[in-house]
């Protein structure tokens, strides 16, 4: 190999993976495949099932996907990057406040 070759292949530009981002159908079985993993129960023990007995979605009885890397810092839908939370502590944030932008503004003043 020439010697031009070793030095590319040493610092050959690595291409930036994207993130699989789901959607519809594919989203909804990838929440429920999380919550079976999780046994449908939050890290403080709170029970938060993916769906209710009927079928449906309610945001504060049901559980949520909660993703460690978020979509804009360049996470995506992948098990190793998402955990499974009851409405409360998706809610908040890792300080223990409320992770919405009017909150934290108000926390500043």
């Amino acid at each position: 190999m020439s010697m031009l070759k070793e030095i590319y292949e040493k610092h050959k530009p690595n291409p930036k993976i994207k993130a699989v981002r789901l959607y519809g159908k594919a989203k909804q079985k990838f929440r429920v495949g999380v919550a079976k993993i999780a046994n449908e129960f939050c890290k403080c023990g709170t029970y938060a099932p993916a769906n209710l007995e009927n079928g449906s979605f309610d945001v504060f009885r049901c559980g949520h996907l909660s993703h460690i890397k978020s979509y804009g810092a360049g996470g995506g839908d992948a098990l190793d990057n998402v955990e499974w939370k009851c409405y409360n502590c998706h809610m908040l944030g890792e300080d223990g406040h409320l992770a919405w932008k009017s909150d934290k503004k108000e926390r500043e003043l």
